[in-house]
């Protein structure tokens, strides 16, 4: 009795959500729910370049740091021609790659440059969600995006880390953007490249390609270290210089390491490590190798966990 009262119920709810999401996914309404969906995510960009007393982001103003900081860079590399040298709080960390990304900032104006990466990192990702529904779901394009341009502005306005990422003017939405086009959308012989690009930009996406060689996808693999092979060596045919102070001053001569695990810079961290940072413990209570020994444990787990469940069908895992 009681399974075959419940069957025309949710027949019922079943029918209104379908004819609820029909109607939303109306031309009309879908569009106006994109058109208010880019807007939300200028008025984001703007509030994040603009932090108010009355507003949120007024809590996490880091003044758009590293993104200075990456101009400073970049204009020192045109006097000397070594973007690495000297190598202090804003240090240029990145690989030579790198240089290629960063360098369209200084065709900005700077009293623009703020709110402009305010807006493209808030566009990246929305455009890695919209990339992620759309692999899910394959609704209409319209009512994606804008649902994806809604939930960026949602989460830069509620989700602290996002919130910091806009504020320091960071890279992470964008990397992020790279990974999932290439997850989701390259397919044949560009499968790879995107994650090459953003290896040879920041290093950390080559996870990926570790993955990918586990799982035997060894074209995709091999395409994503020519990718980043390729812009490495573009980049020290540009700037020797820099190529050869990163290859064996920051990379085989420790400045990094020790940029990463310095005291400072793992307080500020969000990292597991940071917790060993705060009371009951306190700074020093592991030293730099362990530091980075238990952020390598907590990554393989991760990447072990990721991959069974890949194996069980959970793409997003």
């Amino acid at each position: 009795m009681q399974l075959t009262s419940q069957h025309p119920v949710s027949g019922t709810a079943r029918h209104l959500g379908l004819g609820l999401l029909e109607r939303i996914e109306s031309r009309k309404i879908a569009a106006g729910i994109m058109v208010t969906g880019v807007i939300a995510v200028l008025v984001m960009g703007w509030l994040v370049d603009h932090p108010t007393s009355w507003a949120f982001t007024s809590h996490y103003d880091y003044g758009f740091t590293d993104l200075y900081g990456r101009l400073s860079n970049l204009q020192n590399l045109r006097h000397t021609g070594n973007i690495y040298v000297p190598f202090g709080d804003q240090a240029f960390t990145y690989p030579p790659g790198a240089i290629f990304f960063f360098w369209p900032i200084t065709w900005v104006p700077v009293a623009q440059l703020t709110f402009l990466w305010s807006v493209v990192s808030l566009a990246a990702l929305a455009g890695a969600i919209a990339v992620v529904l759309n692999h899910l779901f394959h609704r209409s394009l319209l009512l994606i995006v804008g649902v994806s341009c809604w939930a960026a502005t949602i989460a830069a306005a509620v989700v602290p880390p996002v919130t910091e990422c806009l504020t320091w003017g960071q890279t992470g939405t964008i990397i992020v953007l790279l990974v999932v086009l290439d997850v989701f959308v390259l397919r044949g012989r560009l499968k790879g490249v995107g994650i090459g690009l953003a290896t040879a930009i920041k290093v950390y996406p080559g996870l990926f390609i570790v993955v990918w060689l586990v799982r035997r996808q060894w074209r995709t693999a091999i395409t994503a270290m020519i990718a980043t092979a390729l812009t490495t060596s573009l980049a020290w045919l540009l700037w020797p210089r820099s190529a050869w102070t990163f290859l064996t001053q920051v990379f085989l001569g420790g400045q990094e390491f020790n940029k990463l695990t310095g005291g400072v810079n793992a307080l500020k961290s969000s990292s597991v490590v940071a917790m060993f940072m705060r009371p009951p413990f306190h700074e020093g209570f592991l030293d730099r190798y362990e530091n980075v020994a238990l952020v390598a444990l907590v990554a393989v787990v991760a990447l072990v966990a990721a991959e069974r469940l890949w194996r069980r069908g959970f793409e997003l895992s």
